[in-house]
């Protein structure tokens, strides 16, 4: 926790001022990558794998809410055009 706060976000806060932002302090979270995180419909986390020299790989997997929210575009998407809807159906 103490290299995070000393080391890693002066740094960050560095690099998004040359871009012209900066970090919001109120709404960034920092979490342990074990437990993952949630971001723009994905799950980020690193799971133990014993076949790796690191022991562990990190993952990237869309989560449950993305992917039903993906569907549900689908279908809207199918529902709404009627040549596609022709297609499923036959």
């Amino acid at each position: 926790q103490r290299i995070l706060t000393d080391l890693v976000k002066p740094r960050v806060n560095t690099f998004l001022k040359a871009c012209g932002l900066e970090l919001n302090e109120s709404k960034t979270l920092t979490v342990p990558i074990k437990k993952g995180l949630d971001f723009l419909g994905y799950n980020f986390r690193i799971y133990p794998y014993r076949k790796r020299q690191t022991k562990f790989i990190g993952l990237t997997k869309p989560t449950k809410s993305g992917v039903k929210r993906l569907l549900s575009k689908c279908k809207e998407v199918i529902k709404t055009s009627k040549s596609a809807g022709e297609i499923v159906f036959k």
